[in-house]
């Protein structure tokens, strides 16, 4: 007895201790028993619980809809739950509810897990069955459904009331939800094999804002017959507080909207696939919407006009296969306060089974301004700004529907043969600018295109491989102020679009005006023509030009004339991957009449061969041989020369390096040179091979015009030539045996270096350099010349230490100075036993004969105005000597004249025993002689000396070219070089 008893006892506190757990623990349970019966939804939290038999109350529950939207209810109270869980009676249970809010879900919130029913497996929405949810909205569903106030959170928040009441006599169930203005009723009623649905939307002010309707009929074959019909009122519509996504789009709404839908569904019908003979019609009517600003950076109206009807079949919805397109209407798009941008008239028709779009109209690009200025556009060119728009374009185009299908990418298709036309006489002109950019040149102008063809656009299939062609495409580039501009062509346009774009077409570009190039150049009479072939790909371009010809009549500079360029290019191709560029040709010509910087005329043509570019980054690269030949160069002072040149050049970023070898008959240079493009800093060192010449192969073959040619011996040199001028230039000449020919005079076996170096501005050497000269022809010869040169600071050109021969006697200076800026400097030439027999004989003169030796000292001053003597000392050495001067005077002097009839009789035969007298030189060179002769002639006074004072002039110039004239210079040089 005590042992039952102990059990007893013990069942009663093992119950009692379990109905405490599950009392005190009923809210935690309560969730895990009923989420698993929500399946796609679930509670996240339950407080206040409290159950009874007659009712059951909570004061609180948070619930996830498997949308991602979310519910909070509070102060719940549930009447005769029973009928709500054990359905097998009727539900007569009640549900009053204070307050609900509804937060509809995010526009980025994930997908809520899928659920599982209570045996742990996966539900999926598509297994919902029509006739199953309307069954379970008769059983689950309270009788009535009580809601004192209803919000609705979303980017506003709304408050009303609802109302939900199921009538199971009348298998219906009706909704009512009230707001601040607005009724919507909704009653759902099944019949039979039928179901009707209604709604509608009222404003208590304004009436019947929208109405729907819709019937589902069940046929044998587990489908439904769906028949849906919808009328709404725009303009009513609009006034509704709707979410931002909508209201964007409502300001200014006006037209009524009656629409008909009839399908054949699946009971199930979220099986979209099962969907069939889809039919959608709209009734005529005329639509207009307000379109943001951010489309067309201003508000916008959009109108659509239905003529009669505007209706769609389609045979399935997925995938999507139209059946049929009928109908007709017209479209139009005005941007606020511009004129209207869009007029489109589009029509619908079926032929042989394939549903078509045919439209036409014309676009007046002015409206466009708007977006062009607004920041949907500026933001994604920041370096270029579109301020305005005008043309007219005018379209017509036509697509064909079809069923839907896959293409490799994923995507679908669903258009057939889409073809777009441009009208010709179609035109469109932009004005740009640049931002921070002066107000003038090409950073601000205008650009026109016009279409005097075609220009058609047309695919196979949509989405997919887009062809482009037109047979002449006209551009016009304008500066702002309209006196230059540039007029291009594009003609046999043939272009591929998809993912990567092909192009194929021909340029033809021309300015006839000057046109402004950047470095203050003008350009005059441009144009051009090329084809070009261009590939683009995702961040590939590839780009080829070939037969490309520039031409200009001239082009202008500060410092810069040429005339009848061209540029020529049989090939250039560039590739441009991830904002790396890479070009490439294999020649490029360059060829001007005539290029005229100062001094210097040149003419010819110069070939780049194997040219590389590259730039990447910051860094840029070029690298280019060259070549030319036969360039032509003439400098100011007539001087002119044909070359041949070669070598090659390396562009670093802004470094410009090099080598080039000049030929030019016997002369070769070669020279390696540097040139920074940005501070326009460059050094060349060059040399000078040692080169001979001849008679045959003068300097003049090399350089014509100059001065002096030379025509034998051996020349080089080698230095070093920076700009502006550098420190550490420098220049080494090296003569040997040279001949040289100057007018009708000729110095041979010319030798000696000559080391030049520069010090600021200045060219100097560092020592006297030493120079002979074996022979030195100019009507008279000079002969074993040797002397020193030097060229100091104060531009004095010094020949130290001169010593010659000449006429039997020697020629002596210590100094003499030549000024390179043209300012005086003085000398002394020492000139010692002239034969006077050795004069005569260098004169050939039949009527004079002399003999004795003469010292002469010579004080001598250069300057800017040339040579000039004053009062240069001539003295004859003892004993004297003999001179014989025939028909000194012309018989028509001496009659009448006794004293000068004496004076030529004595000149016939005089022996002189003294001569001295003084020596003038002016820059005329006009030579003017005093001298005083004492001596005696067997003619006149045989037995006392004669005292003569005679006063010559004689030019100097002349008198040489006189000796030079009477010499065959040819033979002189031969022999002398012999």
């Amino acid at each position: 007895m005590q042992r039952r008893r102990a059990l007893l006892l013990a069942a009663i506190l093992i119950i009692t201790a379990t109905g405490s757990w599950i009392w005190l623990d009923r809210e935690r349970l309560a969730v895990a028993l009923i989420n698993p019966l929500l399946q796609t939804s679930r509670i996240d939290s339950l407080r206040g619980l409290h159950p009874g038999i007659d009712t059951i109350t909570v004061d609180e529950v948070h619930l996830s809809l498997a949308s991602g939207a979310s519910m909070r209810m509070e102060d719940l109270r549930l009447s005769h739950p029973w009928g709500l869980i054990f359905t097998g009676e009727r539900n007569r249970s009640r549900l009053a509810i204070a307050s609900l809010q509804y937060t509809p879900p995010q526009p980025q919130a994930e997908a809520a897990p899928a659920s599982t029913n209570t045996n742990g497996k996966a539900v999926s929405a598509e297994d919902a069955s029509l006739r199953t949810l309307i069954a379970l909205l008769h059983k689950t569903l309270p009788e009535h459904v009580q809601v004192e106030e209803f919000r609705w959170l979303d980017d506003t928040m709304h408050r009303g009331q609802l109302h939900i009441a199921r009538n199971d006599d009348r298998q219906s169930v009706k909704a009512n939800a009230t707001f601040d203005r607005q009724e919507l009723t909704l009653l759902l009623r099944s019949e039979g094999g039928q179901l009707h649905l209604s709604a509608q939307l009222d404003d208590k002010k304004d009436g019947r804002i929208l109405s729907f309707t819709g019937a589902l009929l069940a046929d044998a074959s587990d489908l439904w017959l769906a028949t849906i019909t919808l009328q709404s009122d725009l303009q009513k519509l609009s006034q509704l507080p709707l979410p931002d996504k909508l209201a964007q789009f409502s300001p200014g709404a006006t037209g009524a909207v009656s629409a008909r839908l009839q399908a054949r569904l699946p009971d199930r019908v979220l099986r979209l696939e099962e969907y069939a003979d889809i039919s959608l019609k709209l009734e005529k009517s005329s639509i207009q919407l307000a379109l943001p600003q951010a489309l067309l950076g201003t508000e916008a109206a959009f109108n659509l006009t239905v003529d009669d009807h505007l209706e769609v079949k389609l045979a399935a919805l997925r995938p999507l296969e139209a059946k049929s397109l009928s109908g007709s209407g017209n479209i139009t798009l005005t941007p606020k306060d511009m004129p209207t941008l869009l007029q489109a008239r589009f029509a619908s028709t079926t032929s042989q089974g394939q549903p078509q779009i045919t439209a036409a109209g014309n676009l007046n690009l002015q409206a466009l301004t708007p977006w062009l200025q607004s920041s949907v556009l500026q933001d994604k060119l920041p370096d270029l700004r579109l301020t305005s728009a005008a043309g007219k374009l005018q379209f017509q185009g036509s697509a064909t529907a079809k069923s839907l299908t896959a293409l490799p990418d994923g995507r679908q298709s669903w258009l057939d043969r889409f073809d777009l036309s441009l009208l010709p006489d179609s035109w469109l002109e932009l004005s740009v600018s640049q931002p921070g950019a002066s107000p003038d040149g090409w950073q601000n102008g205008k650009i026109a295109i016009h279409l005097p063809e075609v220009l058609a656009v047309r695919t196979d299939q949509w989405p997919g491989k887009m062809q482009l062609n037109s047979a002449e495409i006209r551009l016009r580039a304008q500066e702002k102020d309209g006196n230059i501009s540039v007029n291009a062509r594009l003609q046999q346009i043939e272009c591929s679009l998809l993912t990567q774009t092909r192009c194929s077409l021909e340029i033809f570009a021309e300015s006839p005006e000057r046109l402004a190039l950047p470095g203050t150049l003008m350009l005059e009479n441009f144009s051009m023509n090329s084809e070009l072939q261009f590939h683009t790909e995702d961040n590939h371009q590839q780009w080829l030009l070939s037969q490309a010809e520039v031409w200009a009549d001239d082009l202008k500079g500060p410092s810069l004339q040429a005339e009848r360029l061209s540029l020529t290019a049989p090939q250039l191709q560039c590739r441009v991957t991830n904002g790396s560029a890479h070009c490439e040709s294999m020649e490029i010509t360059a060829a001007f009449s005539t290029l005229d910087t100062p001094g210097l005329r040149t003419s010819g043509a110069l070939t780049f061969s194997d040219v590389q570019f590259r730039e990447s980054g910051r860094r840029t690269e070029l690298n280019a041989g060259y070549h030319a030949n036969q360039i032509r160069l003439k400098t100011a002072e007539n001087y002119a020369l044909n070359i041949d040149i070669q070598g090659n050049l390396l562009l670093e970023d802004a470094m410009l390096h090099g080598e080039s070898q000049l030929l030019s008959g016997p002369v070769k240079l070669q020279a390696q040179w540097q040139h920074n493009l940005n501070n326009a800093e460059g050094t060349a060192d060059f040399t000078f091979p040692k080169t001979s010449f001849s008679r045959t192969h003068p300097l003049s073959r090399a350089i014509e015009g100059l001065p002096v040619d030379i025509v034998a011996g051996t020349l080089s040199a080698s230095g070093r030539y920076s700009w502006p001028m550098g420190t550490k230039d420098h220049i080494h000449l090296q003569l040997e045996q040279a001949a040289a020919v100057f007018g009708d005079s000729f110095a041979a076996g010319v030798a000696g270096e000559i080391s030049l170096y520069r010090r600021g501005n200045l060219w100097l050497t560092d020592q006297p350099q030493a120079v002979q000269v074996d022979r030195v022809d100019v009507g008279l010869p000079i002969e074993n010349i040797h002397f020193s040169i030097s060229l100091d600071e104060k531009r004095d050109l010094a020949f130290n230490a001169v010593n010659a021969q000449l006429l039997g006697g020697t020629l002596e200076s210590s100094r003499l100075v030549w000024n390179l800026d043209g300012e005086e400097r003085t000398g002394k030439i020492q000139i010692q036993g002239i034969s006077l027999s050795e004069l005569a004989r260098e004169m050939e003169a039949e009527n004079f004969a002399a003999t004795g030796t003469l010292d002469l000292e010579i004080p001598m001053a250069t300057s800017s105005e040339g040579v000039t003597v004053r009062r240069g000392q001539v003295k004859a050495r003892p004993p004297g000597g003999r001179l014989r001067y025939y028909g000194a005077f012309s018989p028509q002097m001496l009659s009448g004249n006794p004293q000068l009839k004496l004076l030529a009789g004595a000149l016939e035969d005089y022996n002189y025993r003294a001569l001295s007298g003084t020596l003038d030189y002016p820059s005329s060179g006009d030579m003017r002689m005093q001298l005083k002769l004492v001596g005696r002639s067997q003619s006149v006074a045989a037995d006392r000396d004669l005292i003569i004072n005679l006063n010559l002039e004689n030019n100097i110039p002349d008198m040489l070219r006189s000796l030079q004239a009477s010499r065959d210079l040819t033979e002189a040089l031969e022999k002398t070089l012999q």
